[in-house]
């Protein structure tokens, strides 16, 4: 998979001062995470009306630019600043328009007004509104339109809004009433504590090899030894200890013992608002909707530590924390806020700043979630694992970001009613590591288009952990290899490509301590040639800009934010198609997807006024399928299960010909699934994109590419590539929404 580049850099800094449940998908501006508006449903029938009605796109499309109104119009109101700032709620304020007879309010969590939290409200006539529902430590933005029988005016100033921060005084009664109540853990400590002897202290077994991946789930079974371990640290490690004992390079906690606190072992930090308790062999807490640590104080650690843990119910959010003390309010903090959202944050006096934040890959139960931080002095590389690869990091720029000593520990914050746990925790420290990875294998590059090319090899292995890929590209002409990207996975797109032109690559891999390994074999490939239009969005985030317009089917927006496209409005149908140049009959559509869900693809054939393409979109990791869109209906022409597809991966489709049409679904430049449409024959129109993202799915796309087909993709639609041996299916009627 291709997740964004592994040495990230701080490229925002966010303050907050607390998590709070569903807040993390909000914190950064621009994300995409929006309250769905209604969706048109179609009147199913057994074949597809000749003419449907367009979608309520008007109205979608009113979220980022009203339309202002002639002169008759009130002016437009100017908007004050915000009273009544509490965690979840703000006042509204503006001033009184002369002619107006009332006003409207937009409330949204981006400065272009792409996310609206309050769309269009009508307030009446009132100079202030308070608006509830929010979430702590967040940024929103508000602005105004007066109305009146005439007209509606422009747009008032936009108001800018941070809701302020909970503090550890807020949650005291909630403390006392959850204490009152789980009075047992206070006594259950000390029983647990007296009874569980056989603390995980140090596994010399474990020692010798840091890897953050599912493997040290085996601690459980080291805890019988961990006594006679303790003493038996064969020779001094070469990392010095604040104590004048041997440091343990590893300790464990399985957490397989009576309900109740967990143990003299732990300790909490200052961040603490309440308890992190034992439930069912789990680890949960006493208090929900409150931020819950504990760090391992049984022992001390080097400056290199990692701390990681087995996810166990997916929720906003359980984590780990490293470098964490009783004294100092600081520590790093890695979390996991829900499938395809994970981040990186520095607790720093009593404020929690956003350094990083990941959306490529995707978490399930039984997962592994490690953090690791190296380093003494700036700079300081706090990094975040997935399984055992590193899929985020965070590099400080200042000592001002350096927090030294502390232990590896854990944390969570449990919305309400959804009872958050972990399990099996391991921390420890990260030894000195010299030795480089191992050689990445069978790197292949597939010109996926006119300007791309895909890239793909074997995962290289190291003492501690890859941390990435550095890939590098000998252009044409060229007598040397240039460095051109970073991968934190197996696979690179490589974009912006001549046509027709030859390229060479190789690969080689990196590890937290910059050791390299050797590169990879090259391997070589030429993009095609022809008439293609591509699109990098790498630019301000808003609409996807002139060379794109929706067709008929398209329900809301596709839009750009932070450098991809996602959309403004989940569990909506969203497309567009590149109206800037004219194709022939013969045209591919290809995309890099982002993030793997229901759904993001590709569309082919597309008008502006007639509701007709086809579509090719992955649902799922072993799903992916061709569509056929028509008259307000969608049919399903064929389904795919036996490619297995990543973050990272480029689907594409392609559609030659025109009675019959032959469509084929590549993935990664290779054909996965083809069919022959014999019936409908879509002819005309342009290649484009589309996403169907469910409610916090945030699913997105990047690199686009589309045009005219070559030989290439002549020769399969007549068969020669790609023998079809499949008779195509009846068309499936699965109404508006592919789900």
């Amino acid at each position: 998979m291709t997740p964004k580049p592994f040495f990230l850099g701080m490229s925002r800094l966010i303050a907050i001062a607390c998590f709070a449940a569903g807040a993390w998908g909000l914190i950064v501006e621009g994300n995409l995470s929006a309250a769905p508006k209604p969706r048109p449903t179609p009147t199913p029938t057994a074949t597809p009306a000749p003419t449907a009605s367009p979608t309520a796109t008007p109205t979608a499309t009113a979220t980022f630019t009203p339309t202002p109104t002639p002169s008759p119009a009130p002016s437009a109101p100017v908007a004050n600043a915000a009273t009544n700032v509490t965690m979840t709620s703000f006042t509204a304020n503006w001033g009184t328009v002369t002619n107006a007879t009332g006003y409207r309010l937009d409330v949204a969590k981006s400065r272009s007004f792409a996310n609206d939290i309050i769309q269009n409200l009508n307030v009446f006539n009132v100079n202030s509104f308070p608006v509830t529902g929010l979430n702590p430590s967040t940024r929103y933005y508000y602005r105004v339109r007066a109305y009146n029988g005439t007209g509606v005016s422009p747009n008032s100033n936009v108001i800018t809004v941070d809701t302020s921060s909970p503090t550890p005084t807020p949650t005291a009664t909630a403390t006392a009433t959850a204490t009152a109540t789980a009075t047992p853990t206070a006594t259950a400590t000390a029983t647990a504590t007296a009874t569980f002897t056989p603390t995980p202290t140090a596994t010399a077994t474990a020692t010798a090899t840091f890897t953050p991946t599912p493997e040290p789930t085996a601690t459980p079974t080291a805890t019988a030894t961990a006594t006679a371990t303790a003493t038996a640290t064969p020779t001094p490690t070469p990392t010095p200890t604040p104590t004048a004992t041997p440091t343990p390079l590893l300790a464990a906690d399985d957490f397989n013992r009576a309900d109740g606190g967990l143990g003299a072992n732990w300790t909490r930090p200052l961040a603490s608002e309440n308890n992190l308790v034992i439930v069912n062999n789990q680890v949960g807490v006493d208090v929900e909707n409150s931020n819950n640590y504990a760090f391992w104080s049984a022992d001390s650690f080097s400056e290199d530590q990692y701390s990681q843990i087995t996810i166990t119910k997916m929720g906003n959010w359980p984590g780990v924390i490293v470098r964490a003390d009783g004294v100092q309010d600081r520590f790093y903090l890695g979390l996991l806020s829900g499938p395809n959202d994970y981040s990186i944050y520095r607790r720093w006096d009593g404020v929690y700043y956003l350094v990083a934040r990941g959306t490529a890959e995707t978490w399930q139960v039984g997962d592994v979630l490690t953090l690791g931080v190296i380093g003494s002095a700036n700079p300081v590389t706090v990094t975040l694992y997935h399984n055992g690869n590193a899929v985020l990091s965070w590099t400080s720029s200042s000592q001002a970001e350096v927090k030294n000593g502390g232990s590896p520990g854990i944390g969570i914050f449990s919305p309400l009613g959804q009872a958050l746990t972990l399990d099996n925790w391991e921390g420890g420290n990260i030894p000195p590591d010299t030795q480089p990875p191992s050689t990445p294998g069978n790197l292949v590059a597939t010109a996926t288009g006119v300007s791309q090319v895909h890239l793909s090899w074997t995962a290289s292995t190291d003492n501690v952990g890859v941390t990435g890929y550095l890939v590098e590209r000998q252009d044409p002409g060229s007598q040397s290899f240039v460095q051109v990207g970073t991968s934190t996975g197996t696979s690179y797109n490589d974009t912006g490509l001549a046509a027709g032109s030859s390229y060479s690559y190789r690969v080689r891999a990196t590890d937290a301590a910059q050791n390299l390994s050797e590169y990879s074999g090259v391997a070589s490939a030429t993009t095609l040639a022809g008439i293609a239009a591509s699109d990098d969005f790498n630019r301000a985030d808003g609409f996807l800009g002139a060379n794109w317009t929706k067709p008929p089917a398209s329900q809301n927006n596709l839009v750009i934010v932070n450098n991809r496209v996602g959309v403004d409005v989940e569990d909506t149908h969203n497309y567009a198609f590149w109206s800037a140049n004219s194709f022939s009959e013969d045209q591919y559509s290809q995309v890099r997807i982002s993030n793997v869900g229901p759904w993001n693809g590709v569309i082919v054939r597309a008008q502006l006024i007639i509701d007709r393409f086809y579509l090719a979109f992955v649902f799922g990791a072993n799903d992916y399928r061709i569509y056929l869109r028509k008259d307000g209906l969608y049919y399903e022409l064929i389904t795919g299960t036996t490619e297995t597809w990543a973050a990272g991966d480029i689907i594409g489709l392609e559609a030659a010909g025109l009675n019959p049409v032959q469509l084929t679904l590549l993935r990664n430049g290779n054909p996965v699934l083809t069919y022959t449409d014999t019936t409908e024959n879509l002819f005309g129109g342009s290649p484009g994109i589309g996403i169907y993202s469910p409610s916090g799915y945030h699913l997105a796309i990047d690199d686009w590419e589309g045009g005219n087909l070559g030989t290439l993709g002549i020769l399969r639609s007549l068969g020669t590539l790609v023998p079809d041996t499949q008779a195509p299916s009846t068309p499936t009627l699965v109404g508006d929404a592919i789900r």
